[in-house]
């Protein structure tokens, strides 16, 4: 584990040691010790230094190894009740990359906004490349690239990046990303359905927004979870828009009131229907 200080990197590991069993030790030992209470001196004397514990005597089958780890971690592990990062591991486990994994994994922390701003210097900090791609053109090949291909294609979110210049240098990875539509078994809309007697496009009913666009009251409702909205219509946005989300979501009052063009919008009907 690598700690950043203010006096320079703390680097320590996971672990103060790891005991891999021997699942014919006891019978080892008893071969070694035949008389009971030559083995029963044997035990008290692991005993004396706390010793016994590391026999496989009376374990299931299926424990091969203890494992104790590194006091600077414990308190790590047993304080964290917050602030942590959940995603399902089926979610990353095609990936044959570690990059892709350390990614995805900070995708998964800024999850409710679909937006990340890192610089390229923690980048490379959070994946541990210490002086492996100097070079930028070799971050962007052999890392970044790699991870975005690999998360496109085997994870259930979609991923655009793109590097952010200061000056005439590369500083920062700007990440955008959405998670992938289901596909849905579809079938014939002409299909008449044998409880309604209707077809799938006679029964359902267009919301009136769809041929008369968002009136201001539906256009306030929704701009209640503004950031919600923006993020989910993400595409919409250009890759150098820096203003905020109430700015965006202005611009676009007027796309939404028209009908021609309100329909392009995702999570409209959502918001409409949600109560406070």
């Amino acid at each position: 584990i690598y700690v950043s200080t203010n006096t320079g990197l703390l680097e320590f590991h996971w672990l103060s040691e790891v005991l891999r069993y021997d699942k014919n030790a006891e019978k080892k030992l008893k071969e070694k010790y035949p008389d009971p209470k030559d083995y029963m001196k044997y035990i008290n004397s692991l005993r004396l230094y706390n010793l016994l514990d590391s026999l496989p005597s009376n374990r299931t089958d299926d424990i091969v190894a203890r494992i104790i780890f590194h006091e600077k971690v414990v308190p790590l592990l047993s304080d964290l009740k917050a602030s942590f990062t959940q995603f399902l591991i089926k979610d990353v486990a095609d990936f044959s990359s570690i990059y892709s994994y350390r990614i995805y994994q900070l995708m998964m922390r800024y999850k409710s906004t679909g937006y990340v701003n890192i610089s390229l210097d923690d980048l490379r900090f959070m994946l541990m490349l210490m002086d492996k791609y100097p070079l930028t053109a070799d971050l962007k090949r052999w890392v970044i690239d790699t991870a975005v291909d690999e998360i496109n294609k085997k994870s259930p979110y979609s991923v655009k990046y793109e590097l952010i210049k200061k000056g005439r240098k590369y500083t920062h990875l700007e990440l955008k990303f959405t998670k992938k539509q289901e596909l849905k078994e579809t079938r014939d809309p002409n299909t008449i359905d044998w409880i309604n007697g209707k077809t799938d496009s006679e029964g359902v009913k267009v919301p009136s927004w769809h041929t008369k666009g968002l009136s201001d009251g539906q256009i306030k409702k929704i701009a209640c979870n503004v950031q919600e909205f923006v993020d989910a219509n993400s595409s919409k946005v250009s890759n150098k828009e820096r203003r905020g989300y109430l700015a965006v979501f202005e611009d676009w009052k007027p796309l939404l009131k028209d009908p021609k063009t309100v329909t392009t919008f995702n999570k409209v009907q959502e918001l409409l229907d949600r109560t406070f």
